[in-house]
């Protein structure tokens, strides 16, 4: 079957929250534009009116189009009435069909809309949380949250969307929770966490032992290790990653399911001849191999470095001045 008429079948028969009289547009045919637009890089509103005009004659070849191309008030008006959930829900499985089931690592990350805020209305920009698929470079899901703190609340909900079976989950610290551990767990899917401050005694516990493992030269610890070196625009950057398997002796060991490896990732990155230095800490269900998870967390980043430069480069997200929390 053609991928445009499956995506027009997922999306055409969403709950409509339009009166009757006032559907003039089908809105599987709504969903269907507005998304083909934004692929093909609509950055607003008329963007999605303007695509529909410029490809008439090729989108009534399998959109009824009963009254022609939407207004781009239509485009708003119906995207700030519908189910958020239901949208993504489809959205989902239209991703999934045509990447043939999303596999491999799996990034969670949030992201503040620095344009929709308003300090006179003294109304916070929305942040949103979304899942990036490193090895097919896709935005899986992703839904707005009141705060950078509410994306605890919001990363369950965003896993419960996804087929993670087999993958590997990365989230930042904000995202390392026992609940969302088990989660991870409880869908026959692996691991690896950022530990900072919101988890107090375990990042201590770790930022200790290594401190020792380092002064020691990791002497009687068994470990594996992985060093990196990057050269970028007058930046160099030396990454030493340390992952060990010995975590008998971790107080909470049992409180996190299937915790098998605990990282330390030490960066010395130098700028003009001046050298900093800082070191993270990291929770795995892997097997204790550095290379892997070198891969993995370097691979993390690139929600930051490409889905978020993406979305603020090329289609302008952060100027954006939207603030319903549906339509945008």
């Amino acid at each position: 079957m053609d991928k445009s008429q499956d995506l027009v079948s997922l999306f055409g028969d969403m709950p409509d929250p339009r009166l009757d009289r006032k559907r003039l547009h089908d809105l599987g045919d709504i969903m269907a534009i507005a998304i083909m637009a934004v692929i093909s890089g609509a950055e607003s509103w008329v963007d999605m009116e303007e695509f529909g005009l410029a490809h008439h004659d090729w989108l009534h070849t399998f959109l009824s189009l009963p009254n022609g191309i939407p207004s781009h008030d239509t485009f708003n008006r119906v995207f700030s009435l519908i189910d958020p959930k239901e949208f993504e829900k489809r959205f989902v499985l239209w991703v999934e069909g045509i990447s043939n089931k999303i596999r491999g690592h799996i990034a969670i990350d949030g992201k503040v809309i620095k344009g929709s805020g308003s300090k006179k209305k003294a109304k916070n920009p929305l942040w949103m949380v979304s899942a990036w698929a490193a090895d097919s470079e896709l935005i899986l899901a992703h839904t707005s949250v009141a705060d950078k703190s509410n994306e605890i609340s919001a990363i369950p909900k965003i896993l419960e969307l996804l087929s993670i079976e087999g993958c590997v989950v990365s989230i930042d610290a904000m995202g390392c929770q026992k609940q969302v551990v088990d989660q991870i767990v409880s869908r026959h899917a692996d691991y690896v966490l950022a530990v900072k401050g919101n988890q107090k005694n375990l990042h201590s516990e770790l930022v200790h032992f290594f401190e020792q493992a380092e002064e020691a030269q990791f002497e009687y610890i068994s470990h594996d290790w992985h060093k990196s070196y990057e050269e970028v625009r007058g930046r160099e950057e030396e990454r030493m990653l340390y992952v060990t398997g010995d975590i008998d002796w971790l107080p909470m060991r049992d409180e996190w399911q299937k915790l098998r490896s605990l990282l330390c990732v030490i960066t010395n990155r130098t700028v003009e001849g001046v050298t900093s230095t800082t070191r993270r800490y990291y929770i795995s269900s892997l097997s204790p191999d550095a290379q892997e998870h070198s891969k993995v967390v370097r691979n993390h980043w690139g929600i930051e470095n490409k889905q978020h430069w993406i979305l603020d480069v090329a289609f302008n997200e952060d100027k954006t001045t939207t603030r319903d929390r549906v339509a945008r």
